[in-house]
C-alpha cells in the first residue's frame, strides 16, 4: 500500500522550549512551530516539499502526543498513602495511651448474665 493511498501520520508533541513539534511516522519529515496554526502549514510545506506531485496523499493526520511521567505520580500517591497512615497510627496511638481504669471485661462491669429486661 503506497503513502498516496493511505496518507501520513504526524506525531505532535509540545516543545521543551515552547511550540510544538512535528515528526512523520514512517518517513524523514520534521517540522517545527511556535503554534498550533502555523505548525499546520508548517507540516503542509513539508510534505508538499517531500513527495512529488504526482503523488497525491488521501489525508495528513496530526496526533497530539501528551508524554507523562506516571513515575511522579506514582511516587506523589504513595506519599499521600504513608501520609495517611501515619495519622491513622497517630489516632490509635492516641486512643491506646487511654489509662485503663477498670480491669474487668464489660460484661462484668455491665453485669449481663444478671441483666433482665423489662
Amino acid at each position: 500500500m503506497s503513502t498516496s493511498a493511505v496518507g501520513i501520520i504526524f506525531a505532535v508533541e509540545e516543545a521543551t522550549e515552547g511550540g510544538y513539534v512535528a515528526r512523520a511516522l514512517g518517513h524523514d519529515i520534521y517540522t517545527e512551530a511556535d503554534t498550533m496554526d502555523a505548525l499546520r502549514a508548517a507540516v503542509r510545506d513539508a510534505v508538499r516539499c517531500h513527495f512529488n506531485e504526482d503523488d497525491r496523499l488521501k489525508a495528513i493526520r496530526l496526533h497530539l502526543v501528551r508524554k507523562e511521567r506516571l513515575a511522579r505520580q506514582r511516587r506523589a500517591r504513595e506519599a499521600e498513602l504513608a501520609q495517611r497512615r501515619g495519622a491513622a497510627r497517630a489516632t490509635l496511638e492516641r486512643i491506646w495511651a487511654v489509662p485503663v481504669l477498670d480491669e474487668r471485661s464489660p460484661d462484668e462491669i455491665i453485669g449481663y448474665d444478671e441483666y433482665v429486661p423489662s
